[in-house]
């Protein structure tokens, strides 16, 4: 480090003070000739300068020594801080040889390239640049070789465990840094000289924090901001390049802090700040009261922490952990906070004013002179001497200790209570109150915090946090999932392990707590480390919204980030884009909604390798938070510069958001502004399918009664019912028709289709088919002919078919646990599942809980269902069981008024009845949709009706309460091209499932009068009644005639006015419908969007046009008359 800083300090003509008269011109020439950098470097350029002495390196500590203090006779300034003495006692100590430190000069200083050497440009170098200092040394993994005499590097698979890897840590593009700064600095800049007469000083008295700071990059540029604006103030115009040095000194020591969990990055850090901030004839800045090492997401963040008390999770046994020592220290634990934490105890604590007075006056000191900064060094170690500092550092340790404290030697006694080695919320209270806590257990807690850098934050920090925080909190964290990743671990430590297989690796590991006790102890300790920051997460209270399933640091940081701000400042921070967008992350980012904190999220894609170290599939965003009314977004961005494309940036309001995405609370994301435009416009006026709500809040909005089924049988787990051709042939099955029958025990067996989501399409039951295929092989389907679907006898074949009993009770709409026990032949349990369905649609229908004289009157006094409830029947009623159960049963499968009826007339016996129920709830139709898709295939939501068969697991169903004539405007909807607009810009990835079908704007059923009924149902009914089987579904539309037959230009005319007709339904202009159709035809071949382009492109090769576009518009005139 002290050579980079000598580097870049002689050759920006920054290392000596202002020459005077020129008196000092012989010390220059001097240090230049003989003592300088520069001067090493062209030596090292020389093999014959290589020699065995080691003067050079003597000349070398000189020159450290003079800069340490000053000395006039080399023309060096006084700079303390990196050339302060004691920094580094063991080169001090030895001796160097002139070829060693040559070789290390070389390297910092010349580039081998293809024509030969070129210097190294540190003038010109970006300070910044040195973070890929930092990421080279962060992929070094050292290794000890001839018995500890000699250290390398490991390479190849062995480095493959290496920091930057195992901490998730990459440099940051500059353009991405400009981009966050823009969004969360400057609005606080400008915020601070809107409301100051003293706009330098405003500026000054910012505090600006990168929590995972590595090599300093945000700070850097925040501090060049900062510091312009500052330098502009005073000179009243363009500043001075002295005058911007000035200012950028004084930012840096006052506005910048930074927090790094590695050693390494904090002193890297220090070293940019200082190479930018040189200021001739100036010491260095002191910094250690600013840049810290710790782990900024372990430790105590504020004092509600410690008033609360160690939470009982801290004492879970993990890996390696004694269970009866961790119980019985967990139950200790509850009794403490259960006695003095429910009196309120310490709900008051607050941070001694004097603690707070002392960080003000440190952080006010002076720092113009060597005198000035040892004043301030002594103060700052005074600060963390202080009793008041002491007494919080130990209960915060003691808080964190005892999730990482190993509970190990067995259940202590009163003894091992009294004077414990396992921190307890009473030690934590005590010590907060400024009591003594027992000497030793101090001593565990200090070892436990500074081996997992705990850093908390109201202490080393006291000044801002009493202020609401920082002003701004800025940066790019490390992506990592929080798990022991046993590849990585072992990769330098055991490489054989780390190449093996997984299940091979992990019985090798096993075998080590016998064949390498030392490696198995260090696996299980660092293991446990890991288990314990992850419980230290989930229970601490710190990190509540996004601490959930498998805890990765970024959505942790970007919690923390959203905390660091004070409520007036911003928060910019890099993550994956999954922090909007994934389901782990949604309670965190609708919490920034509901509470106005979003200002922007900004997102890129990774395909021009903006991280050359990350995968080009990846996406990130720039989520910047803070008071917004309006956040900003820009989605699949590849360079910063798209910015610039006003119609890639779009606005929402927090009401807009909850609109689009009430259930996930998720970030809806879109490609262009007119996409955000329209699709907010479409849901305003329109509902969501299903919007969640608790049961307290009324329960779910669901206008259409929609319940989904994951198809009937899993292609898994349900195979023992499938059966092949071949297989029913061998069986002695006969085929008739599409399905197969058998004759067993004088009863009649019969087998029908399973059909897969493959099979289906837009208003098409027979898409594709098996047959001539190869059977049990999946690839094997083909697409039905043109011929065979105008054939109404046709039916395609299916890979598998199924028991035709077994699809009648997996259709049926009644509760799971009635078919179990009509599987069961269980008769007690099909009255105890009937008696609780009942208590379900008393509530549901009457508002109020089933009495007794319900139950009676609905299942008859006939039955001996009363015995068969476990209990009486009084408190089966009022048992919450009951009760959840009931209103389960009949939101999923409800009964009506007819059913109830049914039950109270029907078979005494209860299988029978039970049967009798089911047959009666069985569909004569289903209704599906294919559950793979894509937002970029030629259509998104392809739903379909079909026969009653059986269905696998990939084509989900949706029953609806209305009848069929609602169900076919239901379907039709579901089929038409604004849906499927709205839907393409919903999907993230390959599954169509049901949260986001429930998302989806559909118009509900109150939408449709009768003459909308009298011109939807007709053409879907003919659009979908194109064979025999298919003759339950048009009786139940009223359709008593044959068929109407397979004709593609009239179902292409149907279905375009279909499309028109629901354009009109869901409000949109004749331009909002050419948009939807073809971005391209309003905006323009360049615009960033894009709808339907495969269908585009299909239709013009196979018709030699965009044949749905004509139709749907030649449709929307004739429906509007123009």
């Amino acid at each position: 480090y002290r050579l980079i800083f000598l580097l870049a300090a002689e050759d920006r003509g920054l290392l000596h003070p202002p020459a005077e008269n020129g008196r000092d011109a012989g010390a220059r020439r001097l240090y230049a000739q003989g003592y300088s950098l520069a001067r090493l470097r062209e030596r090292s350029l020389r093999h014959a300068g290589r020699d065995r002495h080691h003067d050079l390196h003597e000349g070398l500590k000189l020159v450290f020594r003079a800069l340490a203090t000053g000395e006039h006779r080399l023309a060096l300034p006084a700079l303390g801080g990196l050339f302060a003495p004691g920094e580094t006692p063991n080169l001090d100590a030895c001796r160097l040889g002139n070829a060693a430190l040559l070789d290390a000069v070389f390297r910092l200083a010349w580039l081998r390239q293809d024509r030969g050497l070129a210097r190294v440009n540190w003038r010109d170098m970006e300070t910044e640049e040195l973070g890929s200092v930092y990421e080279s040394l962060l992929e070094l993994t050292p290794r000890r070789e001839a018995g500890g005499r000699r250290l390398t590097f490991a390479s190849g698979a062995e480095g493959r465990g290496h920091a930057r890897k195992t901490t998730g840590s990459y440099y940051t593009p500059d353009a991405l840094v400009r981009v966050l700064l823009d969004a969360t600095l400057d609005p606080v800049l400008d915020r601070a000289e809107a409301g100051a007469e003293d706009k330098a000083g405003a500026l000054l008295s910012l505090s600006v924090l990168d929590p995972a700071a590595g090599s300093g990059h945000f700070l850097l540029a925040a501090g060049r901001r900062i510091a312009a604006r500052v330098a502009r103030h005073r000179a009243g115009g363009v500043p001075s390049a002295a005058d911007y040095r000035h200012a950028l000194r004084e930012v840096v020591s006052r506005c910048l802090y930074g927090v790094d969990r590695n050693p390494l990055a904090v002193e890297l850090c220090k070293v940019a700040l200082w190479i930018e901030a040189l200021e001739p004839g100036k010491p260095l800045t002191f910094l250690d009261a600013h840049v810290r090492c710790g782990d900024s997401l372990i430790g105590v963040f504020d004092y509600e922490m410690l008033s609360k008390g160690i939470p009982d999770e801290a004492y879970k046994p993990l890996t390696g952990d004694d269970k009866d020592t961790a119980k019985a220290y967990g139950r200790h634990n509850k009794q403490q906070r259960a006695g003095k934490g429910a009196t309120g105890f310490l709900a008051e604590l607050k941070p001694p004013a004097g603690l707070i007075d002392a960080a003000r006056a440190l952080a006010g000191m002076p720092e113009d002179t060597l005198a000035e900064i040892a004043a301030k060094r002594t103060a700052f170690a005074r600060l963390h001497a202080g009793r008041n500092w002491l007494n919080l550092k130990i209960a915060s340790d003691c808080y964190v200790a005892a999730f990482f404290a190993g509970k190990t030697g067995g259940r202590p006694g009163p003894a091992e209570l009294a004077r414990p080695v396992l921190p307890l919320t009473d030690h934590v209270w005590a010590a907060a109150r400024g009591q003594p806590v027992y000497g030793p257990l101090v001593a565990v807690a200090d070892g436990i915090a500074h081996a997992v850098r705990a850093f908390h934050w109201p202490l080393e920090f006291p000044h801002v946090f009493a202020r609401g925080g920082f002003d701004a909190a800025i940066g790019n964290p490390p992506w990592e999932v929080l798990q022991l990743g046993e590849q990585e671990y072992f990769a330098a430590r055991s490489p054989d392990i780390a190449a093996m297989p997984g299940d091979a690796r992990k019985k090798a590991i096993a075998r080590l707590r016998d064949d390498n006790r030392r490696l198995w102890d260090e696996f299980v300790r660092d293991r446990r480390a890991y288990d314990a920051a992850n419980e230290f997460f989930r229970a601490s209270g710190r990190f509540d919204l996004t601490a959930v399933g498998k805890i990765n640091t970024y959505a942790l940081f970007a919690e923390h980030f959203a905390r660091l701000a004070r409520p007036e400042g911003r928060s910019g921070v890099i993550v994956p884009t999954g922090i909007a967008t994934d389901s782990s992350t949604a309670a965190f980012f609708g919490d920034l909604v509901t509470r106005k904190r979003l200002t922007q999220l900004i997102d890129f894609e990774n395909r021009k390798g903006l991280f050359p170290a990350v995968d080009s599939r990846m996406k990130f965003c720039i989520l910047a938070m803070g008071a917004a009314e309006r956040a900003g977004f820009a989605f699949f961005l590849t360079d910063a510069g798209q910015l610039d494309e006003a119609e890639r940036r779009f606005t929402l309001s927090a009401a807009q958001i909850r609109r689009i995405n009430p259930n996930t609370r998720t970030a809806p994301v879109f490609r262009s502004r007119a996409d955000a435009a329209l699709t907010a416009s479409i849901y305003e006026r329109v509902p969501v399918l299903i919007e969640e709500r608790p049961a307290d809040q009324g329960g779910d909005l669901n206008p259409w009664g929609i319940t989904f089924q994951q198809g009937l049988f899993n292609m898994t787990s349900a195979s023992e019912h499938f059966r092949t051709e071949a297989q029913l042939l061998d069986e002695g099955w006969t085929r008739e028709g599409t399905d197969w029958v058998r004759e067993a025990d004088g009863a009649v067996e019969r087998r029908v289709p399973l059909y897969e989501a493959k099979m289906i399409h837009h208003f098409d039951h027979r898409w594709a088919t098996y047959a001539g295929g190869r059977g049990e092989d999946e690839d094997s389907a083909r697409d039905c002919t043109l011929a065979e679907k105008r054939n109404p006898a046709f039916e395609p074949d299916p890979r598998y078919w199924v028991p035709e009993r077994e699809v009648g009770l997996r259709a049926a709409r009644v509760p799971a646990s009635l078919k179990r026990a009509l599987r069961e032949a269980n008769a007690e349990r099909c009255l105890k599942a009937l008696a609780e369905w009942l208590t379900g649609y008393v509530a549901a229908q009457q508002g109020r809980a089933a009495q007794a004289d319900d139950l009676t009157g609905m299942l008859g006094r006939g039955h001996a269902w009363r015995t068969h409830l476990g209990m009486p029947l009084e408190r089966f009623l009022r048992e919450p069981r009951t009760i959840a159960h009931g209103a389960e049963m009949q939101r999923e499968t409800p009964l009506t008024a007819e059913d109830v009826r049914f039950l109270r007339d029907g078979p005494e016996e209860p299988l029978a009845l039970a049967a009798a129920l089911v047959a009666r709830k069985q569909p004569r139709w289903l209704m599906g949709w294919r559950d793979i898709t894509n937002a970029t295939n030629e259509r998104t939501v392809i739903a379909a009706v079909m026969p009653r068969v059986g269905v696998g697991h990939t084509m989900p169903l949706f029953y609806l309460r209305a009848e069929a004539e609602m169900a076919s405007v239901a379907l039709a909807l579901w089929t038409s091209l604004p849906l499927d607009f709205i839907a393409r810009l919903s999907i993230g990835g390959t599954h169509l499932t049901y949260s986001y079908l429930k998302q989806l704007p559909v118009l509900p059923p109150s939408a449709f009068t009768a003459t909308d009924l009298a011109y939807i149902t007709p053409r879907v009914l003919e659009l979908t009644y194109t064979s025999h089987a298919m003759r339950p579904w048009a009786r139940d539309l009223g359709h008593a005639g044959p068929p109407f037959a397979w004709d593609e230009t009239r179902r292409a005319e149907l279905r375009a006015e279909l499309d028109a007709f629901f354009a009109r339904k869901y409000g949109l202009t004749r331009e909002e419908l050419r948009y939807i159709l073809d971005p391209a035809d309003i905006k323009g071949t360049d615009y960033p969007s894009e709808t339907f382009r495969v269908l585009k492109t299909n239709e013009i090769r196979a018709y030699g046009e965009y044949r749905t576009q004509r139709l749907v518009l030649a449709a929307w005139d004739r429906q509007t008359g123009g």
